[in-house]
């Protein structure tokens, strides 16, 4: 195979964004810079390594995006890596879509055990109609797009001229790939600030900062979770502990329920909804 100069760019660089990568730092290891993945997959382009290794460089990676944002020649580092994921991966199946219950345009996508959407028409005082999903309406098929195409299209059929309402970024992922209408949980029912802040690497961000030394992503979601979940036990471990304090506010349920797994308090929209109409 002719080498992706892309790819030799990111593999020529003398690791300036090693400091940046959520999987580098929790993990410690040297393969898991973005430097060492582009070398990798430079050598598999070269038929220098096998494909498996290959895979297994391609998914040290949890799509944050923090390396994009620390180079100094916008190399388009996570488009490169699911191009190459695109090859190399299988695609996950994606869960049958469930059917949207109510026929209000307003649909809430619950996509863990919380039934929110009686809560949220409480709270605005109109009708919502929920759509629950086990797998994040299967964001994790936007790695290849070929094979997306058809549950996208389903998607669509399914929500055509609603709004979809979201309450983390993978779910977002997926309804906008779908050109569907979307807004965020948070932007309907703010949360306030409450302890440490945390900001998810995709999706609405609070007011405020947070530590210094936090990772730029949890590590709860990106390909690295299904591959190396050693690496993601990593990763969240490292997040909590540089959140530095027992309580945390975050604009995203996914983010807060892995957060949460690791021994933290997080407050998120929806358990900001359901302790307000519960009140």
């Amino acid at each position: 195979m002719t080498p992706d100069p892309r790819i030799q760019t990111c593999a020529l660089c003398p690791k300036l964004c090693r400091h940046s990568c959520p999987v580098a730092v929790a993990t410690g290891r040297e393969a898991s810079t973005p430097t060492a993945i582009m070398t990798t997959l430079l050598r598999w382009h070269r038929d220098e390594v096998e494909p498996e290794q290959a895979r297994l460089a391609a998914t040290l990676c949890t799509n944050c995006g923090s390396c994009e944002t620390t180079c100094g020649i916008e190399q388009p580092v996570i488009k490169i890596l699911r191009e190459v994921r695109a090859q190399l991966v299988e695609p996950m199946a994606a869960k049958p879509l469930q059917k949207v219950e109510g026929g209000a345009t307003y649909v809430a996508i619950e996509c863990d055990d919380r039934n929110w959407a009686a809560a949220l028409a409480a709270h605005l005082g109109r009708g919502v109609a929920r759509l629950q999903t086990h797998d994040h309406l299967g964001a994790d098929r936007l790695d290849h797009p070929q094979s997306a195409t058809e549950h996208l299209v389903g998607l669509r059929d399914r929500l055509g001229g609603r709004v979809a309402i979201v309450s983390c970024h993978r779910c977002e992922s997926a309804v906008k790939a779908a050109g569907i209408d979307t807004l965020h949980l948070q932007t309907l029912c703010p949360m306030p600030i409450s302890g440490t802040i945390h900001h998810p690497c995709h999706g609405p961000r609070l007011e405020g900062d947070t530590p210094a030394s936090a990772l730029a992503c949890c590590g709860a979601s990106g390909p690295l979770r299904h591959t190396h979940p050693e690496a993601a036990m990593d990763v969240k471990a490292q997040a909590v502990l540089r959140l530095g304090t027992d309580s945390a506010c975050s604009p995203d349920t996914q983010c807060a329920q892995h957060l949460r797994s690791g021994g933290l308090n997080v407050i998120d929209p929806v358990s900001h909804l359901l302790t307000l109409v519960n009140k």
